[in-house]
């Protein structure tokens, strides 16, 4: 009886849209049989919105009229699902909370709202059952917001305040307060060092009531310093996620104290040396996205158990530096732009079996460097866009026969390896990307590859004529295929590069 009060009118409406768009299918279906004899299997759906989008539809225009009436037997999924949608129609506003008194909301999300103010924060005190509070990007809140709401939300166990370019060290006080949190994201705020002794050591609670739940800690292009990660294996002992991209760390010693870790993000960073994380025993993702790293330095890791690794600045990463990356036991591996990577560097990936993903594009790859790839047999992604790679290195991507992805865009490729069936026994490849190659029609159609469900062929000499999604259809090679990207077709065959 609740629920119907609440929905009722949204109810009827929904059901009528659903009825209305039914007939609708039928008389569209019925025309096409009387008009052109039987219709032909039809690989369109039509799918129609859900009763339950449709009440929510009609929720929202609602209240922007008379207003919404109460929410309170709303599940927490509903309740969710209706404040996105009101989010969305930026209809949301700090007398629209009222309407959601006694609902257990738990999920709220103002990312990038432009109406996320102050008041509207104010109003979410009603809801002391939230877990999940995400205000990215919403640059008008302040400290004082944060201040007044926090304390209410016992419960709260994920924070995400990434962009909101206005607080700084005072709302860390208020963070202190919610000790159930899990994961705090506060990229690009105004904070310094001391914003983590007010967030890590308030002096107002006993050690023991720390943010001792705390996994995942983002610091981001913020103030903070190795001084202030020194606090870190006291006041967050039990994390797991820790990111200081962009800031002034310089020093990692601290970080061996932090037994759980087992992601860490450095990119754009100076740390004084990678020697320190050879103690981090548990890291198993790094990031070192233009960081200067010695080989060294990178021998100093390598016996890390680390299966992610984003690698060091690409203006001096060379072959030598391969070495002691292929001791990893990465399972991705991008080396994509990495320009003074040739085959020489390429050679040292042969024995890394353990990779699952892997990109080599616009690198010095040529067709002497596949062979060493050849043996990777759990590779699920490859892409070797933009390389020097052609119609006879192909022959060792054969063997690759778990193969999910296979991009070769922008490379020396023709249609003659497909039509000596390279990839025949890729049975499990769904996306395939042959743009600014020179695959032909006769190239296209004869793929046999039952798993494909995506083609890329953008920028090729293939004609509008020949490369249909029914025409690679009918031939059987590609039963599933449903994504064709065929743009600016027609074109001349490409010169073939000599660099």
């Amino acid at each position: 009886g609740g629920a119907e009060g609440v929905f009722g009118a949204a109810v009827m409406e929904a059901r009528d849209t659903r009825r209305a768009g039914d007939a609708a299918l039928k008389r569209i279906a019925l025309s096409s049989s009387t008009a052109h004899g039987p219709t032909p299997p039809s690989h369109i759906s039509f799918p129609l919105p859900s009763l339950e989008a449709l009440c929510i539809k009609a929720l929202v225009a609602a209240s922007g009229h008379v207003g919404l009436p109460s929410c309170a037997v709303l599940t927490p999924h509903l309740a969710h699902t209706l404040l996105t949608a009101l989010v969305k129609e930026k209809q949301l506003h700090p007398k629209t909370m009222p309407a959601f008194h006694k609902c257990p909301v738990q999920k709220v999300e103002l990312d990038n709202y432009i109406y996320a103010t102050n008041e509207l924060l104010h109003a979410l005190r009603l809801f002391p059952t939230i877990t999940h509070l995400s205000l990215v990007s919403c640059t008008i809140i302040t400290d004082k917001a944060l201040v007044s709401l926090l304390p209410y939300l016992h419960n709260l166990t994920f924070l995400n305040l990434n962009g909101c370019t206005q607080l700084n060290d005072a709302v860390c006080r208020s963070i202190s307060c919610c000790q159930s949190l899990e994961v705090l994201r506060m990229s690009r705020l105004h904070l310094s060092d001391q914003a983590l002794c007010l967030l890590l050591l308030p002096p107002s609670s006993p050690p023991h009531t720390h943010l001792s739940h705390l996994t995942e800690l983002d610091l981001s292009h913020t103030g903070v310093t190795s001084r202030g990660l020194e606090l870190l294996s006291t006041g967050a002992p039990n994390l797991q996620v820790l990111s200081v991209e962009g800031t002034a760390v310089t020093s990692l010693d601290s970080l061996r104290l932090l037994p759980s870790l087992h992601q860490l993000n450095l990119a754009h960073c100076r740390p004084g040396g990678m020697a320190s994380l050879g103690g981090c025993r548990g890291l198993v993702s790094l990031v070192l996205t233009g960081v200067p790293v010695e080989l060294g330095e990178l021998e100093g890791i390598s016996d890390l158990g680390l299966q992610s690794l984003k690698l060091p600045d690409r203006s001096t990463f060379t072959d030598a530096m391969m070495k002691p990356v292929s001791k990893l036991p990465l399972t991705t591996l991008s080396l994509a732009d990495y320009c003074h990577i040739t085959d020489t560097g390429v050679s040292c990936l042969a024995h890394m079996n353990s990779l699952t993903e892997l990109s080599l594009a616009q690198t010095k790859l040529t067709d002497e460097g596949l062979p060493y790839i050849q043996g990777l047999s759990g590779l699920r992604v490859l892409s070797l866009d933009n390389t020097l790679v052609s119609d006879a290195g192909m022959e060792y991507i054969r063997e690759l026969v778990r193969l999910h992805s296979l991009s070769l865009s922008n490379t020396k490729v023709t249609s003659r390896f497909i039509e000596e069936g390279v990839l025949d026994g890729l049975n499990q490849l769904n996306r395939l990307n042959l743009s600014r190659t020179a695959v032909t029609d006769t190239g296209v159609l004869r793929l046999r590859l039952p798993s494909l469900v995506m083609l890329c062929v953008d920028w090729t000499c293939v004609t509008h004529q020949h490369c249909t999604l029914e025409a690679i259809r009918s031939t059987g090679g590609c039963p599933v295929l449903e994504i064709l990207r065929n743009s600016n077709i027609e074109q001349p065959l490409p010169k073939l590069r000599l660099d």
